[in-house]
């Protein structure tokens, strides 16, 4: 329990799955095909990829493995495959994956079924992220970055990436703009996900470290202007409208584990150092 720093409980995977965990992430959502306990809290899911292409998902709030999926078959990812990220759907309905071959899978977590299959990359597909508050988009990343429309099943847009794979890439809740880092790379770039230019497809903000990033995360704010009686607010390639200001904190931890940077980079002006 964060609050009271008490350790709550432990999730472990079937005895049959002794493959290592590989990536993990965590959603609260509204529960969907099961049957909720009265008096239950806000169903939290904890999913893990691992090695052998397994996914494992628990209700974080009891410690019960909620689904699991495996690819021993070859449905969704090739058979063995490493699966390099996870991410639920806002809803809890459905969760992506990310596997090293290179394609993009939602599953149904009410049974595990596969729903739908993407190619994603020609080799491994590192990163998935959907928007909290906009779950008809998902953004992927080998180098670069895809922004894909869930409706059709296509990519909308690609932005220039990293000229190597991508360590972390988070998204924003409202889907208007990530952080992402390479591996073995100081900067962490801060991009534009409104079509249709998306800022030519190049980053806002580029943050410089000392030392290679290996993980991310950022907060985004806005502060609304004055738009006048009868006008309509027109976003820049930026995501931020006319008289409005928007700043994002972005925190960065060390390769290593040597140390942690956070950033303030206000879109509409300069970035301030690390602290």
């Amino acid at each position: 329990q964060v609050e009271s720093g008490a350790f709550s409980h432990q999730c472990f995977a079937p005895g049959h799955l002794a493959s290592n965990f590989a990536c993990i992430t965590w959603r609260t959502a509204a529960e969907h095909g099961k049957k909720r306990k009265k008096g239950s809290k806000s169903l939290s899911l904890l999913a893990v990829g691992t090695q052998d292409g397994s996914i494992l998902v628990w209700d974080a709030n009891a410690g019960d493995l909620y689904c699991e999926i495996t690819c021993a078959d070859g449905t969704g990812h090739r058979a063995g495959t490493l699966i390099n990220d996870v991410t639920v759907a806002p809803d809890g309905a459905t969760l992506w994956s990310a596997g090293d071959d290179g394609h993009l899978c939602e599953w149904k977590l009410a049974d595990g079924t596969l729903l739908r299959k993407l190619k994603g990359e020609k080799r491994d597909v590192r990163k998935v992220c959907i928007p909290a508050d906009d779950p008809t988009r998902l953004v992927s990343a080998r180098s670069r970055i895809k922004v894909w429309d869930l409706t059709t099943g296509k990519t909308v847009f690609k932005l220039a990436g990293h000229s190597s794979p991508v360590a972390d890439l988070r998204v924003n809740d409202a889907g208007t703009h990530c952080v992402s880092c390479a591996t073995g790379g100081r900067q962490v770039s801060l991009w534009s996900l409104l079509p249709p230019d998306a800022n030519g497809g190049q980053p806002l903000r580029v943050l410089v470290g000392d030392v290679p990033v290996r993980s991310l995360d950022f907060t985004s704010r806005r502060t609304a202007g004055d738009r006048g009686k009868g006008k309509r607010s027109r976003r820049n390639s930026t995501g931020v409208g006319p008289g409005s200001r928007e700043s994002v904190e972005v925190l960065a931890c060390a390769e290593d584990g040597s140390r942690i940077a956070i950033w303030k980079a206000d879109l509409t002006g300069e970035q301030q150092p690390p602290a």
